[in-house]
């Protein structure tokens, strides 16, 4: 057993049934800084977790006391100012009789994971830069040919009402210009704490952007059912996961053209009683098939080609997964009943940080 425990990478922990530290092994305590136990030890476990993450690690102890397996992700910062990400397994000793008598605490090193998470993220954001930025410069380039048309007819124009009829559609086109624009700037200013926002202004800033597109592949949007009710969150991100579900819609009926579905209300998770309000994103598009549906929150898989990276889902599930919110979907490729639906819930007033 001492061979065991001193060969593995793991950080391995006995605790009393308050949480308080019995022993550790000897790798475990060189990972965590820690040159001698006696000075850690009979102190709370807890303490040794950052603030954000001891909710969910004392969430783990009561579990394993009532005789089940605790499990979380969390990171610990080293007296060395080294930050190391664990995944964390609580489970329950019992003694012969059967009682539970101390608890097992296995922390496993996913730091390596962790950050090729978070280079994936970064990958990706840039990579929606990109789709972003030339989704602007055609919504953008539209009108501005519309203005230098308007702005060459109105200086051979001989009357006054025509130079007037044109100089007013210029100014209505430069309006649209500003528009595009500002959403633009909303759509990527990313706040430090979550703020209250609707449905609708989550929607419009990502319909503004695609209008172009929507109008070229002959695509009808409904909006449907439509909620006034607020939701807590962090606006850049909700906003970057419609921006990947309307994409999405469009790229499938880009060939044939079809509706693109949108609604909003409030509504409850079942599960949990959380209130909240779910919208929808549909398309009359072709529809995936079960394989695909099943890969769809992979990191890497693409229907596209060579032109799609397979990071947009899968980081839009991740939003939404600590936003404690739920991506679900629903596809057809039935003739005449072919399309995907995709519904997002969002909880009010879920805790974010």
């Amino acid at each position: 057993m001492r061979q065991i425990l001193s060969s593995t990478r793991d950080c391995i922990k006995v605790l009393d049934l308050y949480g308080n530290l019995i022993s550790m092994n000897e790798e475990g305590q060189t990972r965590l800084g820690i040159e001698n136990f006696s000075d850690v030890k009979g102190s709370s476990w807890l303490n040794f977790w950052n603030g954000d993450v001891r909710s969910a690690a004392s969430l783990a102890l009561k579990e394993a006391l009532s005789g089940g397996a605790g499990a979380f992700e969390g990171n610990y910062t080293t007296p060395k100012d080294e930050e190391i990400w664990w995944d964390v397994t609580v489970t329950p000793i019992r003694d012969a009789d059967g009682n539970i008598s101390q608890l097992l605490a296995v922390s496993r090193d996913i730091t390596q994971k962790k950050q090729t998470e978070q280079a994936l993220h970064k990958s990706e954001k840039l990579a929606a830069v990109g789709r972003l930025a030339t989704s602007i410069a055609h919504e953008i380039n539209n009108p501005l040919e519309s203005v230098t048309n308007l702005l060459y007819l109105s200086r051979n124009s001989t009357t006054l009402s025509e130079i007037d009829s044109f100089l007013s559609t210029a100014e209505r086109e430069l309006r649209r210009v500003s528009v595009i624009a500002s959403q633009t700037l909303r759509f990527h200013k990313q706040a430090k704490d979550p703020s209250p926002v609707t449905a609708d202004d989550l929607l419009e800033t990502v319909l503004s952007i695609y209008q172009g597109r929507i109008v070229n592949y002959h695509i009808v949007v409904e909006r449907r059912r439509s909620t006034s009710q607020k939701v807590i969150c962090f606006d850049g991100e909700i906003r970057q996961v419609l921006n990947n579900l309307v994409a999405n819609a469009i790229d499938a009926m880009h060939l044939y053209g079809g509706r693109l579905i949108l609604n909003s209300q409030q509504a409850t998770n079942w599960k949990t009683g959380a209130k909240g309000i779910r919208i929808t994103v549909a398309d009359t598009g072709a529809g995936m098939n079960t394989e695909t549906r099943r890969r769809l929150f992979e990191a890497f898989f693409t229907t596209k080609g060579i032109g799609g990276a397979g990071l947009g889902l899968w980081l839009s599930k991740d939003i939404v997964d600590r936003h404690h919110g739920q991506l679900k979907v629903r596809s057809s490729q039935q003739p005449g009943q072919s399309g995907t639906v995709f519904t997002l819930f969002l909880p009010l007033n879920a805790t974010l940080r």
